[in-house]
């Protein structure tokens, strides 16, 4: 595989991980942030997810959610939602770019194999 396509792909998997999993799949389901990211970022407390949906217009509403770290011994707060997102985006990032190799190097045996 040349080094060109291997930053594709590299691209490639930090969009997909950080934009449409982590921010958007995360805001859809807040909890699969939570298994990506929650032992990585709160390791000293219990993480938890806190969901405020609030209208601003009738017939509409927004939900905003808030990733938190309880610290386990004197109960302290800590927001910790944008280090959630980061590095819930790289870990779904590295998964998928493993899964693009695997696919780019079994579509490459199977096109050596037919020549």
């Amino acid at each position: 595989m040349k080094l060109g396509g291997l930053i594709w792909l590299v691209i490639v998997s930090l969009f997909v991980g950080i934009i449409l999993c982590s921010i958007a799949a995360g805001a859809v389901f807040p909890g699969l942030n939570q298994l990506a990211a929650g032992p990585l970022v709160c390791r000293h407390g219990t993480f938890q997810i806190h969901q405020d949906t609030y209208s601003y217009r009738p017939g509409e509403s927004d939900t905003m959610t808030t990733d938190y770290c309880v610290d386990s011994t004197t109960g302290v707060k800590q927001d910790i939602s944008g280090k959630v997102i980061i590095v819930a985006g790289l870990v779904d990032s590295a998964v998928i770019f493993v899964i693009l190799v695997i696919f780019v190097l079994v579509q490459r045996a199977r096109q050596s194999a037919k020549s």
